[in-house]
């Protein structure tokens, strides 16, 4: 996808802060046959989740609201409206955030009742030492040979070896681009990524993540 002319920046979803609980989270003794699995998809894949109409709803329901959102997609930002005024800056300069990325999953975890569900899991990876490029692509080609209709979303920033800026991941299924992006400067090198979708082996994936950031490192 280098020499493509657009590539994925973020990706915006609007929530009906008065609406959404009704199809994620139906009652009642038929309300599965309710569920909307497509909403849940559409939060699990944003960068940016807009809370609209929360005019509308009390501060109970907007708790129970955000830790549902925390559930589906605990790296995406939260940002809260109404009739959705919001500044245009936060829709179209998504700023990816690595360490944000899994604060804001910690976070979720750590909140009452922030368990993940059955369908929708948030895998996070994290390594401190350097990741040898070639060893990645060849990783991620694997994965999504053979998890790309469950991998919802993947983003995420890695110290690439031998490079001197971060190397930014975007996707959304099969389509996954690598960018370069600033120079890491006085910042900590490490890597964070970010892996949404249905059911994935968190176990598994952190074990290969694990062998991928040491297969740069030297036996000496």
């Amino acid at each position: 996808m280098n020499g493509a002319r657009f590539r994925l920046d973020g990706v915006v979803t609007v929530v009906d802060a008065k609406n959404l609980m009704r199809h994620i989270s139906p009652q009642g003794p038929a309300g599965f046959l309710r569920h909307r699995p497509e909403a849940e998809k559409q939060i699990a894949m944003a960068d940016l989740l807009l809370i609209n109409k929360v005019d509308l709803v009390d501060s109970a329901a907007m708790v129970a609201l955000t830790c549902a959102l925390g559930q589906l997609n605990a790296a995406a930002k939260q940002l809260r409206a109404s009739h959705a005024a919001v500044p245009w800056k936060y829709v179209f300069e998504p700023e990816l955030d690595a360490v944000g990325l899994a604060q804001r999953r910690q976070a979720a975890l750590s909140s009452d009742g922030a368990a993940h569900g059955p369908r929708v899991s948030c895998v996070t990876l994290t390594a401190a030492d350097d990741v040898p490029l070639d060893a990645l692509q060849a990783w991620l080609q694997r994965l999504v040979q053979e998890r790309h209709e469950d991998l919802y979303r993947i983003k995420g920033s890695l110290a690439i070896a031998g490079e001197a800026r971060k190397f930014v991941v975007h996707g959304i299924h099969a389509d996954i681009q690598g960018t370069l992006g600033g120079e890491w400067g006085g910042e900590p090198r490490s890597s964070v990524l970010v892996l949404i979708g249905h059911k994935l082996p968190a176990e598994r994936l952190e074990k290969e993540f694990a062998r991928l950031s040491g297969s740069g490192r030297s036996n000496d």
